[in-house]
């Protein structure tokens, strides 16, 4: 191990000193650089160094290029390509020693290389390893080799004096300003020398650059110098100049490239370090602090020939705060390519192998997942045919996994073309020039600068390659990678000179010299693939979708949709924007795929393409996780189905496919099927035995609704278990052993056993009994009215429309019919129909019918009936000849209060069958279809007036269809109002809710007004007489507090809350209430006249104690007692109070005189009981405030609670002697407090 200080010569020395030892002579000396252009610079210095015979004993081979004659003894390579060069030749025999440079830097490279070298060394005593570096972690590299013996070079490295500029570190201040500001500061101090500037980013130097050139136009020259700068530009800064130079590098000019000339350098303390998040699967490139040796290796740079000076632009704090190294790039890194090639060259247990710091596990494991998702390995982590072809390729799995895929699908040129563009640092050129407006950066395409990505440049003429080019396809940055080679190819085929290629390069911002290297780089891969049995004659050219189709099986995991927000979501909730450079940008396609994704500020999607979600269902079939609805059965397909949601590593890629369910669940789809299918008679008509099936089905559902009985058919269960016992039989017999799971294997099943009477229905099956003659004679087929016969439907369906008997009338006839046969039913239903109307008669007369079941028997008796007559007049005359009891007309029932089953329903048919209107008043049908005169003020004014008696509650609540004619149908709804004064009215409202609202407060005061007599009796009777006369002025006198307390009676006992209002409802009511109103309000009247007794007591306690305590603390307090007093029973009690409340009314009291009578004893501590309250008293008043200004009915009940609540927790705190309704806590106050915020329209 060789540890050389900067400017040792170790990298070009050393090769020449194990050539004059004598190797390079049978075999060669190998070099490994981390960098191409650090093994193409190295190289061309050493070729210098040797003379003339240079180029015959050096030379450099990086991927996919090579310059060394066979007589090279020399050969500077990246260490990629040496490890490469392991598969075929795994112990490296053609070297008889090896120097790995700068393995300071820790590459994956690097360390994967130092891992196969450590098992090569015991098998090969012959060859000679050093590992060279400016800084190295010695102890690790030593103990990894034996104790390798360690030699330290001390180099022509001359002193160099470090400063700290960290006065630059403002926060007005960026890092190009801070650079100009220590240009500045240096060149007044007269240090004007060559200068080298370390930034992170190629943004920055650009930005660096244009301030630079601004300011010191004619005192430097200002050069960048980065990876992706073009050649011609990078020669720059080794050139002679005759203005000192300041040359603004990124970390590529740290170790790997050695600068002559330099005297400063100034060092920003940052570099772009690659991070690998191993959760995510997402790479970064993100700014971070240095390493103290990369900061010393920095410093390094300005002593190689004379003594120098290098400016800090950080605190010394902050660099003796760094890690001493740079974290290893393998400890940060995806695995995906270094695994692969582990696995090709047999290494089985990646976790095993010698690294000199083993990676995370979990790289390991997310590594060989990726190769499980390419293919490139099986589901036990053994290498694939495919994976191994995936080996020999020079390129990344995924790219090599996309080659793979177009071979197959016929798009092998155009993927081979995009696999090589992709292994190209970028296509486009970073130019720089030598005035501000020429040293702008021209970024055209897929640039590597990710700062570019979320700092996009002003110069709207740079933002992006695919926007520019002639042969930028809208929908695909892979397809105009494809166009740009087919334009430059044609320019080489029709022979253009390198000039005119050269030409064609600039115009369009294209670098010359990697476009070249792009022929070499396809040429080459294409030339392996032809090794490996790859054919490229006879190529057609591909079209989009295979060609798409071949990038997903190299990037799945890069697939996107596009959400609401116009982001996109990625496999494993990522969220992902596409980069601005793309065509693609502001088309944003709803799926894509792209070539890489990498985070800055965002997550951002590079070298995009929409493709289409059926083709990433089909590439990631084996990776897709689906999702079934509830199975059911589906009559057009003749199967169970489901509906099958597909994902993608979470992603969704397919919201819903209806999937035969056989498949997924053959015994559950057997039972659907049998279940939903066979016993409901919903399968194909097509099969014989189902027609036979329906028409018993329907023979017995008719007899069901017929006779209105259900207990007539058998459980469903039963014809299940037939259908079960029958497929049993067929697919023993038939199908051996197999489930008959829909209509294609049960017809198979039919046919090959020839018969399908084992699945034919038997109403003796459905039945449990067979309606008797008798009972089909009661519910007729066919009536006849008026001489003209009618059909009838049946239909047992309670609460729909069609519920009961409907008669199906022709249009011709509709005008003669009368509505008067109609009322006698059918004779199954007319003795229903007859309960009903007596059941709706005042109970007076009812009492006198008691028991109706049996009066119906005796009024029915009589066999002759006269359908002309109108049933009710019928009834009159039957009752009156049987009982003597006479009922008038007015007494019945209208038929808008029976029951709609108990009303025939009425279906007008023209000639054709075509049904015209329905419904169950034939006079409104008739007037719809005849003609309607009547104009909608009209029915308005024909409803809206006073209302007489009882008897107009049979219109309130039913909804009324006003004129037909004006502008479409008005629906409005009845309803009886309390207008005061003015008396009840029936007026007309749209809101059914707001109708029956109206209504339940008009039947209390109707009720109210027909028991005169009941509530003079309670006025006498039941009011309080024990309360004082001064007490009862409080509530304006005697009378007025008797009328107070007759309201609270109308209030809360003449109409429960939720009964529904009908007039039959209504004059039940009254009943009820003049038997019962007297008993029911008795206990509540006791019980008030306690608490009115109560309220007087402690009203006059409260006085008597406060009155002899001093006036001025005492009086205060008790206006305080007095309010709490008033707000238990306030003066309006009978609009707030209940009848319901006057338990805890006294409760409350008797709670409150506790508290006086304590409060008189000790009234601090009452003070510090009230602190407990009042936050809570206070919150229920602001909140009431609002709530009154707004119509929240939750509110509302919120705030009930919570007010009975504070009520029970002011009983726990200041009388807890009392025993509360339930238990309360500040907890449940604080809970309830919270809801009714939620409630709120704004925040109290």
């Amino acid at each position: 191990m060789v540890v050389g200080d900067t400017g040792s010569g170790k990298t070009t020395q050393l090769p020449k000193a194990l050539a004059a030892i004598g190797k390079g002579r049978k075999k060669r000396i190998v070099c490994t650089q981390p960098r191409r252009v650090a093994a193409i610079t190295v190289a061309n210095r050493l070729m210098e160094e040797l003379g003339p015979k240079g180029r015959e004993l050096c030379g450099y081979r990086i991927r996919f290029r090579s310059n060394v004659k066979p007589s090279a003894r020399i050969h500077f390579v990246t260490d990629g390509l040496l490890l490469a060069e392991l598969r075929n030749d795994p112990l490296l025999s053609r070297y008889d020693a090896i120097i790995v440079d700068e393995a300071h830097e820790r590459s994956l490279n690097i360390d994967f290389l130092i891992g196969f070298l450590r098992t090569i060394l015991p098998k090969r005593r012959d060859l000679k390893l050093i590992i060279t570096s400016a800084t190295l972690d010695i102890e690790s590299f030593q103990k990894a080799f034996s104790d390798a013996p360690l030699i330290k070079v001390k180099g022509r490295q001359f002193p160099v004096e470090i400063q700290y500029l960290d006065q630059f570190n403002e926060k007005d201040l960026d890092l190009p300003q801070k650079v100009v500001h220590a240009i500045t500061d240096l060149k007044n101090k007269g240090k004007y020398a060559d200068t080298l500037v370390f930034l992170p980013t190629e943004r920055i130097i650009l930005e660096t650059l244009k301030l630079l050139e601004g300011t010191f136009a004619d005192d430097y020259v200002v050069l960048p110098l980065f990876s992706r700068l073009g050649h011609r530009y990078q020669k720059r800064v080794f050139q002679q100049s005759k203005r000192p130079k300041i040359i603004l590098a990124t970390n590529v000019a740290e170790t790997s490239l050695t600068i002559p000339g330099i005297k400063i350098v100034v060092d920003s303390g940052l570099a772009r370090i690659s991070r690998f998040n191993v959760k995510t699967r997402t790479k970064a490139l993100p700014v971070t602090t240095i390493s103290k040796a990369s900061a010393d290796q920095r410093s390094g740079r300005a002593g190689r020939t004379s003594p120098g000076l290098a400016i800090r632009l950080y605190s010394e704090s902050d660099y003796l705060a760094w890690d001493d190294h740079t974290l290893p790039e393998i400890k940060r890194s995806n695995l995906d390519s270094v695994l692969l090639s582990m696995l090709d060259m047999g290494i089985k247990n990646p976790s095993t192998f010698p690294f000199v710091d083993p990676p995370n596990p979990k790289a390991i494991n997310e590594g060989m997942k990726t190769l499980r998702e390419l293919g490139a390995v099986d589901a036990f982590g053994v290498i694939t045919p495919i994976g191994k072809t995936m080996a020999t390729l020079p390129l990344e799995p995924r790219v090599s996994r996309m080659v793979l895929e177009g071979q197959r699908r016929g798009s092998l040129r155009e993927v081979v073309v995009i696999a090589s563009a992709l292994s190209i640092q970028d296509l486009w050129e970073a130019s720089c020039g030598g005035s501000p407006k020429t040293s702008q950066m021209r970024r055209r395409g897929r640039s590597h600068d990710v700062d570019s990505i979320s700092q996009p440049p002003e110069n709207k003429v740079n933002e992006g390659s695919c926007q520019r080019l002639p042969f930028a396809d809208p929908h695909s940055d892979f397809i105009t990678l494809v166009k740009l080679w087919n334009a430059y190819r044609d320019l080489a085929k029709k022979g253009a000179s390198a000039r005119e290629r050269k030409s064609f390069c600039q115009s369009h911002g294209l670098s010359f010299q990697r476009m070249e290297e792009w022929q070499e780089i396809y040429s080459e891969i294409k030339s392996i693939l032809i090794e490996h049995g790859f054919n490229f004659k006879g190529h057609k050219e591909a079209n989009y979708e295979s060609i798409h189709k071949a990038v997903l099986a190299g990037f799945l995991s890069n697939v996107a949709v596009k959400t609401n927000e116009g982001s996109y979501k990625g496999v494993r909730g990522r969220e992902i924007y596409i980069y601005p450079g793309s065509q693609l940008f502001k088309k944003k396609p709803e799926w894509i795929v792209c070539a890489e994704v990498i985070k800055t500020t965002k997550l951002f999607a590079r070298t995009v393409a929409q493709v289409k979600p059926e083709w990433i269902e089909e590439i990631g079939e084996p990776f897709l996780k689906s999702h079934y609805g509830e199975p059911h059965w589906e009559k057009s397909r003749g199967a169970v189905v489901a509906l099958m949601r597909r994902f993608l590593w979470g992603l969704c890629v397919n919201p819903g496919k209806s999937i035969l369910y056989d498949k997924i669940d053959p015994e559950l789809s057997r039972e659907i099927f049998i279940r939903e299918g066979l016993a409901k008679g919903e399968v194909s008509q097509r099969l014989s035995f189902q027609r036979h099936n329906q028409k018993v089905l329907k023979e017995v559902k008719e007899l069901e609704e017929r006779v209105r009985d259900p207990e007539i058919i058998e459980d469903p269960h039963k014809i299940e278990a037939f259908f079960d016992n029958a497929l049993s039989i067929l697919e023993k017999e038939v199908l051996k052993g197999k489930l008959i799971t829909n209509e294609r294997t049960l017809s198979k099943a039919i046919r090959l056993k020839g018969d399908d009477s084992i699945l034919r229905l038997e109403k003796a099956l459905l039945l449990k009994r067979h309606p008797t003659r008798e009972e089909l004679r009661l519910f007729p087929g066919i009536i006849t009215v008026q001489g003209q016969k009618i059909r009838l439907i049946y239909r047992f369906s309670p609460g729909r429309d069609e519920d009961g008997v409907t008669a199906i009338i022709p249009q011709s006839i509709l005008p003669s019919l009368s509505p008067v046969p109609f009322e006698w039913l059918v004779p199954g239903l007319l003795p229903q129909k007859v309960e009903a109307l007596l059941r709706g008669l005042p109970k007076s007369v009812r009492k006198s019918l008691m028991p109706l079941e049996k009066t119906v028997k005796e009024v029915l008796s009589h066999q002759n009936y006269d359908h002309s007559t109108p049933l009710r007049s019928w009834l009159s005359q039957r009752i009156f000849k049987l009982y003597n009891i006479k009922i008038p007309h007015y007494m019945w029932p209208c038929e808008e209060n029976i029951t709609e089953n108990l009303k025939f329903r009425f279906e007008v048919v023209d000639d054709s069958g075509k049904r015209l209107a329905a419904g169950r008043d034939l006079e409104a049908i008739k007037l719809s279809i005849l003609g309607d005169r009547t104009s909608i003020t009209e029915m308005v004014e024909r409803y809206e007036r006073p209302v007489k008696d009882l008897s107009d509650l049979k219109e309130i609540l039913k909804p009324t269809t006003l004129n037909k004619k004006i502008q479409g149908t008005v629906t409005v709804w009845p309803a009886i109002v309390d207008e005061g004064e003015n008396g009840l009215w029936i007026r007309m409202f749209l809101d059914e809710n707001e109708a029956r609202s109206y209504s339940i407060e008009g039947v209390k005061q109707l009720l109210f007004s027909s028991l005169k007599k009941e509530i003079s009796y309670i006025k006498r009777t039941l009011m309080p007489q024990k309360v004082s006369k001064e007490f009862v002025l409080i509530f304006g006198g005697k009378d007025a507090l008797y009328e107070k307390i007759l309201l609270l009676i109308k209030k809360d006992l003449l109409w429960p809350k939720d009964s529904p209002i009908t007039y039959e409802e209504v004059l039940k009511r009254l009943d009820f209430l003049r038997a019962n109103l007297y008993k029911d309000a008795r206990p509540y009247l006791s019980s008030l006249e306690t608490l009115l007794l109560k309220w007087e007591k402690a009203r006059t306690e409260i006085l008597t104690l406060f009155s002899k305590g001093k006036k001025s603390h005492y009086n205060t307090s008790s206006k305080i007692f007095l309010k709490e007093l008033q707000d238990i029973l306030p003066v309006n009690f009978h609009e707030t109070f209940s009848i319901q409340d006057i338990d805890d009314a006294i409760r409350y009291i008797d709670a409150l005189i506790i508290r006086a009578r304590r409060f008189y004893a000790n009234p601090q501590k009452d003070e510090k009981k009230q602190g407990l309250i009042e936050p809570y008293s206070n919150f229920f008043r602001m909140a009431k405030e609002v709530a009154a200004k707004t119509n929240v009915p939750r509110l509302n009940e919120l705030l009930v609670t919570y007010r009975e609540a504070i009520n029970e927790y002011k009983i726990s705190v200041f009388a807890p002697e009392i025993k509360t309704k339930f238990r309360v806590s500040e907890k449940l106050l604080r809970e309830l407090k919270e809801q009714i915020e939620m409630e709120l329209p704004r925040k109290i």
